[in-house]
């Protein structure tokens, strides 16, 4: 018997639908599977099964299908606190042994159904014709049920699990909804991952190609929706507590500053684009960049734009709101052969801008691709770097007319870094390249102070920065939410609704609001009306990377008036 699955989040940006509450007990198993932090996400999304099974180049999927976008993963070195979002553990080696991981209640239920459910079911892509599969190598958990007396003699030999390409029409990064084909008989309850990741190979290019994909060892395909890194873990950071050993803000051995200069001095132009490309583990490397694919589309960009428009309509009139959608690195440096991940940034972030209704959109994507030779985004890691957030907070501050301060107003520090990019990918030209991560530290006067993720409620006054070596060093990562107070007195107070991209926006905008507040989007549990009104909020931002925008975690811009 043939079943169809795919993730029904509570409320998905990508396809707006409100899924039934299913519970089902699964476990990751294989390399290539997605990682814990990117299937288990806060909260886990349910699952119901649905009757469509269709592959689609990342970014195009009809407006009936269900479309999760390709993403980054956490750095887990160290600090692992934040990786694009999910979080949790890399998975486990890829096993080739199937095994049974639990029976429950021997199905004498009074449906007489048996439930049982295997782990490392070896996935297979078929449907490949002129596009092929390229080092792809998977094994799912799936949770069966049925008549006890079938279920009893089930072996996992009996299940084929599948990828189908056979509806893709060029090379790239194809989403696959996985399909499983089981006896008569037996149903299938879940399959985990629910979706993954297909790269495909034009078997009809030319032999001249010199830049046709590889593989880098491991040959493991299966990319996240949510980015390939992710930030869920960073609520237990390492960073908890102020740290004595963070610089101080005005002086430091390790810190550079120019006042003259009006463009960092680590801005140094990107190279031309490497012949070296592969695939490593889902993670596209060009050269010495890691980046991960995006699938978004657009209808994930209108669905996330009536959210919005949903959250305006509750706040009122004295509220003004605004999106900032963050790119990803591949919307800019995606090499030839994966470049769907640039025109699915513009198709997503674009239908997004022409859907909303009395919503502010703030048009990083077109403001970063003026600096992209600058090093606006980190090249082993997920995120971007301060110099992008820089640029975006400008414009921000430029379009709501408000003062800014220039980067020569700084002071500059850094230190060398290997991200969530290399952890995930384990691709060693990352490792052997590490970062030099920069970020400014502002001269002006402030005070931060934080407050727990959920409720808001004070718990110590710190600088904007901790001790961690990690992209954690914004704001102690996604640990806690935040107040800042600033020297300015212009009655302007910004609510930044943010996931991990936002975190490296605060030190850029204390010169242009009197007050800030921050809160993650994923783990805040107060009403955003209360929020406003407790605090006379006058401005509200969502700062919000590509994969929040285009996936599940959209939903929770609903959730923020139901609290």
């Amino acid at each position: 018997m043939k079943r169809i699955f795919s993730v029904l989040p509570l409320t998905l940006a990508a396809v707006g639908v409100t899924a039934a509450v299913a519970a089902a007990v699964m476990t990751v198993s294989g390399a290539a599977a997605l990682p814990g932090w990117l299937t288990s996400g806060a909260p886990e999304s349910s699952e119901t099964p649905v009757t469509v099974s269709d592959v689609y180049p990342v970014g195009e999927a009809p407006d009936e299908s269900f479309l999760r976008p390709v993403t980054p993963a956490p750095d887990v070195s160290g600090d692992s606190s934040d990786l694009s979002d999910g979080s949790a553990e890399l998975s486990q080696p890829v096993s080739n042994t199937v095994s049974e991981l639990s029976v429950p209640e021997s199905g004498n239920d009074e449906s007489g159904e048996m439930r049982r459910t295997f782990s490392g079911v070896r996935v297979e892509v078929v449907g490949e014709d002129r596009f092929v599969a390229e080092g792809f190598d998977l094994t799912v958990t799936i949770r069966v049920s049925g008549d006890a007396e079938v279920m009893e003699s089930l072996d996992p030999s009996d299940i084929s699990v599948y990828a189908d390409v056979s509806k893709a029409k060029r090379a790239g990064g194809f989403e696959v909804r996985l399909a499983a084909d089981t006896p008569e008989g037996v149903d299938v309850d879940s399959i985990t991952p629910k979706y993954t990741i297909v790269m495909l190979k034009d078997t009809q290019q030319t032999a001249s190609d010199e830049s046709e994909p590889q593989d880098s060892g491991g040959g493991q395909s299966s990319v996240p929706d949510e980015s390939v890194c992710s930030d869920e873990g960073q609520s237990s950071s390492t960073d908890s507590v102020p740290d004595e050993s963070v610089p101080d803000e005005n002086t430091s051995a390790s810190m550079e500053s120019d006042p003259e200069a009006s463009v960092p001095e680590e801005s140094e132009p990107a190279e031309s684009q490497p012949d070296d490309v592969f695939i490593s583990n889902g993670i596209i490397i060009s050269g010495d960049r890691g980046m991960e694919p995006f699938g978004g589309s657009e209808l994930s960009g209108e669905l996330t734009a009536q959210r919005l428009n949903r959250f305006k309509l509750s706040m009122g009139d004295k509220v003004s709101v605004y999106i900032m959608p963050i790119p990803t690195a591949s919307a800019f440096y995606a090499p030839d052969e994966y470049s769907a991940s640039i025109y699915c940034h513009l198709d997503c972030f674009e239908a997004l801008r022409d859907n909303l209704v009395n919503v502010g959109y703030i048009d990083v994507l077109s403001e970063l691709e003026k600096h992209k030779d600058e090093n606006i985004y980190l090249r082993t890691d997920h995120h971007w770097g301060a110099l992008g957030a820089y640029y975006a907070a400008r414009l921000f501050a430029g379009q709501l007319q408000l003062p800014f301060t220039d980067i020569s107003g700084f002071t500059s520090a850094s230190f060398d870094f290997v991200g969530a990019l290399y952890n995930y990918s384990k691709a060693e030209v990352l490792k052997d390249n590490p970062d030099k991560f920069v970020y400014y530290i502002p001269r002006q006067s402030y005070t931060c102070d934080y407050h727990t993720a959920d409720t808001f409620e004070y718990v110590f006054t710190g600088s904007l920065f901790s001790s961690s070596s990690s992209y954690s060093k914004f704001i102690y990562g996604d640990s806690y939410s935040v107040h800042i107070k600033t020297g300015v007195n212009n009655g302007r107070k910004l609510l930044i609704y943010k996931e991990s991209y936002g975190n490296a926006l605060a030190p850029f905008l204390i010169s242009s609001f009197e007050e800030i507040y921050i809160a993650d989007i994923r783990y805040t549990r107060v009403n955003a009306k209360e929020l406003v009104e407790r605090f006379g909020v006058t401005d509200v931002c969502f700062a919000l990377g590509s994969f929040s925008v285009a996936g599940s975690r959209a939903e929770y811009i609903d959730k923020l008036t139901e609290y």
